[in-house]
């Protein structure tokens, strides 16, 4: 009985010690900054005037909206600061739609969209044209869509 008193004794006066010294290191190696912030942070809180509010562009006047003879929608905006075509398709599909027995073609479609060519290119020919005019192409098939993005530079003549 009392080799377990001093089992327990001993025990606890070591995680005192340790506890105690965990205490004392951390205090040596962070120092309390109390509520005060970063320098950066105090000229934050120093600059002029409000927020700016966000600008949208207004369908007819910076966007156009073009109805297909398929019924897409399609969205323009130009905007010639850069030569960049930034192009983005969703389309409203996904694997929220998938039926029990077909789980994971939507993933399937979406990558074959991307990686499986097309009718009159092979995948290798599709890529070696995407790197020829230094495009990028991208699939995602999420939940509730299919997002389609390209993004090359527009040559000047």
């Amino acid at each position: 009985m009392k080799r377990r008193w001093f089992a327990v004794v001993l025990c606890g006066a070591i995680a005192w010690v340790s506890l105690y010294a965990q205490e004392s290191e951390h205090a040596a190696t962070a120092p309390e900054r109390g509520n005060r912030h970063s320098l950066g942070w105090e000229k934050a809180l120093r600059l002029k005037g409000p927020p700016v509010a966000p600008k949208f562009p207004q369908i007819g006047q910076q966007v156009q909206r073009v109805v297909l003879d398929n019924g897409m929608v399609v969205y323009a905006q130009e905007d010639h600061r850069l030569p960049l075509l930034d192009a983005i398709v969703l389309v409203r599909t996904g694997t929220y739609y998938e039926p029990a027995e077909e789980l994971g073609t939507a993933r399937l479609t979406g990558e074959l969209l991307r990686s499986g060519g097309t009718k009159n290119l092979p995948p290798e020919k599709l890529d070696e044209r995407l790197d020829f005019i230094a495009a990028q192409l991208s699939v995602g098939m999420e939940e509730e869509q299919c997002r389609l993005s390209t993004l090359h530079e527009v040559p000047k003549f």
